[in-house]
């Protein structure tokens, strides 16, 4: 049995209406509710060739040295970012890194059966920079 809505009581401005409608209407994060979410980029589709890699379920304890040993095979591996439980894999060619993704697919590394899928270009979507840095303020003389 569902719970019982709240309802404001009597001699609110809506008695009838539930206690809380956030702005936005509706609750919780689905369709609005809280205010508004930012919209997220599209993920890169995984089945559109691109130069980068997302590669996950390797063995734990897997090292940037022991991916790219493993890439080098295959690709000319332009750099390895390491995140917990999965890495990107950045070449420089999209026909290397389709040649890698299907000899590479499910084949073991550090214990763990190896999921590859495309990743959008750095290029493509701008990556993640950090704002460039303010040597003084436009209104004075401070550094900031």
């Amino acid at each position: 049995m569902a719970p019982a809505k709240r309802m404001a009581p009597s001699g609110y401005a809506n008695p009838g209406q539930p206690a809380y409608v956030a702005p936005g209407g509706g609750g919780g994060y689905v369709g609005g509710g809280y205010g508004q979410m930012a919209p997220r980029e599209p993920k890169a589709d995984p089945h559109q060739p691109t130069r980068n890699l997302h590669v996950s379920a390797f063995g734990p304890g897997a090292t940037r040295e022991q991916v790219q040993a493993t890439f080098a095979q295959y690709v000319e591996v332009r750099e390895v970012i390491m995140k917990e439980g999965y890495c990107f894999v950045n070449t420089v060619s999209v026909e290397g890194a389709t040649a890698a993704m299907e000899n590479l697919q499910g084949s073991v590394l550090n214990g763990g059966y190896i999921s590859i899928n495309y990743a959008k270009d750095r290029e493509q979507s701008g990556g993640v920079r950090s704002p460039p840095l303010r040597t003084a303020c436009e209104s004075c003389t401070l550094r900031g």
